[in-house]
């Protein structure tokens, strides 16, 4: 298991069999979400305090990369197109989302989402990427012909920066703190497109 220290800047690495640590990952500053990339075997890491993604050999524990991420302050959440090679970024200071060549080591475009985006979901049958901010706002953009599309942005709810996918049926799962009757609730949605 990998598991982020956000404020020490480290990826720490946790057997989870016997729960003992394997490793830990010094960032150089505070990270973000970590992401498995399968098509080259490594992990991906938003150094939100450095401005960039660390590449990580799971194997042996070391940085073997660092693609920067120019414009984008705050890198916190990531969302993988796998097939692609395209990693989505929450650029957390700036309002908005970026969208990384990883093969080419590049910012390919940004786009405006709510403050401080947290959690970042993609749909492989979709080709849909979702973007929940601390501000409440969700904000849901196409892949097409390798650009990325906005469908559209709203203010969901107070909280609403937390989301899972169920890639068999396309819905959104939104865990709200507080709704109607002052207790949580979870949201779902289905795509009308």
């Amino acid at each position: 298991m990998w598991t982020t220290d956000e404020h020490a800047g480290t990826e720490t690495v946790v057997d989870a069999d016997s729960g003992a640590v394997r490793a830990t990952v010094d960032l150089g500053g505070e990270v973000g979400n970590v992401v498995y990339d399968p098509a080259i075997d490594r992990m991906v890491v938003a150094v939100q305090g450095r401005g960039h993604l660390a590449v990580i050999d799971p194997a042996g524990f070391t940085v073997t990369d660092r693609i920067p991420t120019p414009g984008c302050d705050g890198p916190h959440g990531e969302a993988l197109d796998a097939a692609d090679q395209v990693m989505f970024v929450g650029c957390e200071t700036g309002a908005a989302m970026a969208t990384v060549d990883l093969a080419a080591r590049t910012v390919t475009s940004q786009d405006p989402v709510g403050d401080t985006p947290d959690v970042l979901v993609y749909d492989p049958g979709a080709h849909r990427v979702y973007v929940a901010a601390e501000s409440g706002v969700v904000s849901v953009f196409d892949r097409r012909d390798n650009n990325t599309v906005t469908v559209g942005a709203a203010h969901l709810a107070d909280g609403a920066h937390t989301l899972a996918l169920d890639p068999a049926t396309h819905h959104t799962y939104f865990p709200i703190p507080k709704g109607a009757g002052d207790g949580p609730v979870l949201y779902e949605f289905e795509p009308t497109t």
